[in-house]
């Protein structure tokens, strides 16, 4: 009997894998069986990505693995080692022309890993920062970049990095300097492009508050206070980072609370003068909400991306929420994912043309889950759409 109700155990979950597995047959993200370790995704545009492994052990190699249409393209697998220094050596994508596909990684020049003293970092002034172009041969055209990019700033495509005549923000190859009202060594918080040569740099300054300043051709526009990022130190811990910019010169930071549910959130808007003009409250029923991403659109309308998921389990969704430059909901795009997965966290990921794609992983147990479904990496659209929208609203409050 019990080895009976074994057989009819396993043949549920094998069905519940299979099923599940099905429905993103061919996005996987991962080579082979899934591993425990780090995953960081990089989109490119509707067809292609790049996938960064990082295992947490030192005795297993790492893996960046470029996708085309859910299919391996290339791959590159590197050494085993310490997970900061691998961090900082393994290649990840940086710029991107449709054809080319630049990378960024940094070469120790000393045989030995150093750490800052003190501090469980790697030493920058050990690395020497490299670009390459990832061809069918592997990596090449490699060359040593004169600047140490570390310090100032460093998100993925954006860098904002020290030259003699002051700091600059370089993105996708462009260069744009930062405003000389910006103190020199300023640490920045987070860089996010604002338009043709312009940028959002949000930063602590020296009295201990937080500014967004708006920079465009290495000019200041106008200097925003925002509320000063907390650590999460308990249920009641708020957090407030900025969010996108808009195309009339404002932008949004968005405000929530680390509580279970995260329905309401809120979107604070500002406008091209940097002044606090109206509140957006996203609501849903019975759902936690949580907002993943922003971006302008190709038509240039601010498009707002997220989760929506039950506390029952039952009900997991990404969404996707474009707003007017009124601020006015003009569609609204709920998406629906495999309850097997039981991802409590999906992920939106957006490529350098604006195409989103979704991270879904499966989280009931270390590694790829106890079902085995392997991390999937799959453009938003691909996903089964719903008319549900799950009591998901707007509410918009004039300051």
């Amino acid at each position: 009997m019990k080895r009976t109700i074994a057989f009819l155990l396993l043949a549920v979950l094998l069905a519940a894998a299979v099923s599940a597995g099905a429905e993103y047959r061919g996005w996987n993200a991962v080579m082979g069986e899934p591993l425990n370790g780090a995953r960081h995704y990089y989109p490119l545009d509707a067809h292609n990505a790049v996938i960064y492994y990082r295992p947490y052990d030192e005795t297993t190699p790492w893996h960046v693995t470029w996708h085309r249409d859910g299919k391996v393209y290339r791959d590159l697998e590197g050494p085993c080692g310490d997970r900061h220094d691998l961090e900082w050596r393994v290649p990840k994508p940086f710029s991107w022309d449709g054809e080319t596909l630049t990378v960024t990684y940094r070469v120790r020049q000393t045989e030995q890993y150093q750490r800052r003293m003190d501090v469980d970092a790697p030493d920058p002034d050990n690395y020497t920062v490299m670009i390459a172009d990832w061809t069918a041969s592997g990596l090449t055209n490699a060359r040593a970049v004169e600047e140490n990019w570390s310090g100032l700033f460093e998100g993925g495509r954006t860098v904002v990095y020290r030259r003699e005549t002051g700091a600059v923000i370089r993105r996708d190859g462009k260069e744009t300097a930062v405003p000389d009202s910006i103190p020199a060594g300023t640490m920045f918080l987070d860089c996010c492009p604002a338009g043709e040569d312009a940028f959002l740099l949000k930063f602590r300054g020296d009295d201990g508050k937080a500014y967004v300043v708006r920079a465009e051709n290495g000019r200041e526009i106008y200097r925003a206070e925002v509320p000063v990022s907390e650590t999460y130190t308990g249920d009641e811990a708020v957090s407030f980072r900025l969010f996108s910019a808009d195309r009339a010169g404002g932008f949004i930071r968005q405000e929530g609370f680390n509580h279970g549910d995260y329905s309401p959130v809120y979107l604070v808007h500002y406008n091209a003068a940097g002044k606090e003009d109206r509140t957006l409250v996203l609501k849903g029923d019975d759902v936690c909400l949580s907002l993943l991403r922003a971006a302008q659109d190709q038509e240039g309308l601010l498009t707002v991306y997220g989760s929506m998921v039950s506390n029952s389990r039952k009900i997991y969704t990404v969404f996707a929420l474009t707003f007017d430059d009124d601020l006015n909901l003009l569609r609204r795009d709920v998406r629906k994912i495999d309850p097997e997965y039981g991802d409590y966290s999906p992920g939106i990921f957006l490529a350098q043309d604006g195409t989103p794609w979704a991270k879904i992983e499966e989280v009931n147990g270390e590694g790829g889950g106890w079902l085995g479904l392997c991390p999937v990496l799959i453009p938003f659209d691909k996903l089964e759409k719903t008319d549900k929208t799950y009591g998901l609203k707007v509410l918009q409050y004039n300051q």
